[in-house]
């Protein structure tokens, strides 16, 4: 099965992300992968430090480098989205995310004005180009 896509892969404070779940999702490689960690102003405490090597650790085993920003969302996730000619942007881990809901609906309409999807959890779809189907999978 051919398939075209890219999805960019977005982590936020805190970072308390599931690696199992990471290396699960990064391991498939059915698409093309960015990884994108926009943090808040303040320095990281030593237990974030540690979460975003271990991170950054696991990406690198598949290739993936983690671009860290510290710019509102809003304005970086649709911007880079576009950039990397995305055609999905998933919101790693929402349960914990400290964007403001008003900032989040914001990233959704600019990625939605261009056709960019959003999904927040490890969700993926999969576009099959022969098949012309979309297959949704949640860990």
């Amino acid at each position: 099965m051919e398939y075209a896509g890219t999805a960019l892969y977005w982590f936020t404070d805190p970072l308390s992300v599931d690696l199992d779940k990471v290396r699960s999702v990064f391991s498939l490689r059915q698409t093309s992968l960015f990884a994108v960690y926009c943090r808040g102003v303040s320095d990281l405490t030593p237990v974030d430090s540690e979460a975003l090597e271990e991170l950054r650790f696991l990406l690198n085993q598949f290739n993936v480098s983690l671009i860290e920003m510290h710019d509102p969302c809003e304005h970086i996730i649709p911007s880079l989205a576009r950039v990397l000619q995305a055609d999905q942007v998933v919101l790693v881990d929402p349960e914990h995310c400290k964007c403001e809901p008003s900032r989040l609906e914001e990233v959704r309409f600019h990625l939605q004005m261009h056709s960019i999807s959003f999904l927040k959890g490890f969700e993926s779809r999969i576009n099959v180009s022969d098949e012309k189907s979309v297959v949704t999978s949640r860990f």
